[in-house]
């Protein structure tokens, strides 16, 4: 029989999106797999709507958190119900998601086969541009400005990116992991609140000899919201640096310095010499953020 994978889906005021995702993953071709959807505390009433409309599945169980528990802390607070009802696997969600029919099954395929893996992720698209690529694996750069990268961002899937291969990390917004691997290393840091947090995950595998390892055979079309260039908010651009900063003192101390000095070049530039002074004030209120100590969610102020 084939293992109980839980699927993990982080609800905020998010109705229409985790509906659409729930109705995709309906047409898996894997079996067996439940939903397990977490309101983080939704304002608008989501929570509660979707518990209704899907009160008739037997393979849908809706959790309402007390309050926003952040993205790592939601999909915590789902990992943990999960193992609860005995899963062998848990596959992280994004709800704005909607997912090919062999995504599952192609995971936990991969997942058998590669036993030493810690993560496996999926080929992700934008689901407005359903042919171009948005993650085809994750790579870390600590030897230029500790920021990261998607492989095959913004590239029309041509090929290139059809084989399995080591990545640093995988996103979360699909990455399938084993209850085995999560009693190892722990679950998701929820300091990070927002950003980075799949990054620390994977990298803390990593560590552990669980490498991550991207799966182009499972297909995820993704609703993705503004990136981190100049049109990102900057609230989001404030979470990055913090948490960015807060990475690298997590796991890899060495590389600090130099992080550090590419941050603070990049906030000079962006206002001395590129004019984009609200972009580089977000980048140093995140900086000092990471420097007063304050974890978990920040003051969108």
């Amino acid at each position: 029989m084939a293992p109980l994978v839980c699927v993990i889906l982080v609800n905020w005021n998010g109705y229409d999106d985790t509906a659409a995702c729930v109705e995709s993953c309906f047409a898996l071709d894997y079996d067996p797999f439940r939903l397990v959807i977490v309101d983080n505390c939704s304002a608008d009433g989501s929570g509660a709507r979707l518990r209704d409309r899907f009160s008739a599945e037997e393979r849908v169980e809706v959790l309402l958190a007390e309050r926003n528990l952040g993205f790592a802390g939601g999909n915590n607070l789902g990992i943990r119900h999960a193992i609860d009802a005995g899963a062998k696997y848990v596959w992280l969600l994004n709800n704005d998601t909607v997912v090919d029919p062999a995504a599952l099954r192609e995971l936990v395929s991969a997942a058998q086969e590669h036993p030493e893996a810690g993560m496996v992720g999926s080929k992700v698209y934008y689901h407005d541009r359903p042919e171009v690529l948005w993650f085809a694996g994750g790579v870390i750069k600590p030897r230029h400005d500790g920021t990261t990268f998607h492989r095959g961002m913004d590239e029309v899937d041509r090929g290139a990116y059809d084989e399995v291969a080591h990545v640093d990390y995988v996103t979360g917004c699909s990455l399938l992991t084993s209850v085995e691997v999560v009693r190892s290393i722990g679950l998701m840091a929820e300091e990070y609140f927002l950003y980075w947090e799949e990054v620390d995950w994977c990298d803390r595998a990593r560590a552990a000899g669980y490498p991550s390892l991207y799966i182009p055979s499972s297909r995820v079309w993704h609703k993705v919201g503004g990136s981190l260039g100049a049109d990102a908010s900057p609230t989001r651009i404030r979470y990055d640096a913090r948490n960015r900063l807060l990475f690298y003192r997590r796991n890899r101390p060495k590389d600090m310095p130099r992080v550090l000095f590419w941050l603070n070049r990049q906030i000079v530039t962006l206002a001395l010499v590129r004019g984009k002074t609200r972009h580089s004030a977000a980048l140093l209120r995140g900086e000092l953020d990471y420097f007063a100590g304050k974890r978990g969610p920040i003051d969108a102020g």
